[in-house]
């Protein structure tokens, strides 16, 4: 992977908190990583948003799985998290640590346009709560 995009997520405190490659790992019931298992039984809401499918017709992971195949979803599926910004000061400067972050599921062919796209989504939640906090 490309050393700047690295960069630019240690630079923005976003990191990759769980990376499940779906071709490999969750064409096949049979094959499904536990993570992905494991993540697909607690919550399959933000696993089935990040893959747009459809999930008033997905209750179990084989139909998960079976979904993934007929859509050609084959790619990865990251949980990226970054710190949730607070104590905003007048220049736009933030306080944050890593005991209090928020995550997104997202998913994409491409691993480092991924990455760019999770940047671009930091970026906004920082915007975000910027203007929730009125600076």
């Amino acid at each position: 992977m490309n050393l700047e995009l690295i960069s630019e997520m240690y630079d923005a405190s976003v990191r990759a908190e769980t990376i499940i490659h779906l071709g490999t790992m969750a064409w096949d019931e049979d094959c499904a990583s536990e993570i992905l298992t494991d993540e697909f039984e607690s919550d399959p809401e933000p696993l089935l948003e990040a893959t747009e499918l459809d999930g008033d017709a997905i209750y179990e992971l084989f139909e998960f799985s079976e979904a993934l195949r007929d859509e050609r979803k084959s790619g990865w599926l990251v949980k990226f998290s970054t710190p949730v910004p607070t104590n905003f000061d007048a220049r736009g400067n933030y306080s944050f640590s890593w005991g209090y972050y928020t995550s997104k599921w997202m998913y994409g062919d491409d691993y480092e346009q991924l990455c760019r796209d999770a940047l671009q989504w930091q970026s906004e939640f920082v915007e975000r709560r910027r203007h929730k906090e009125g600076n």
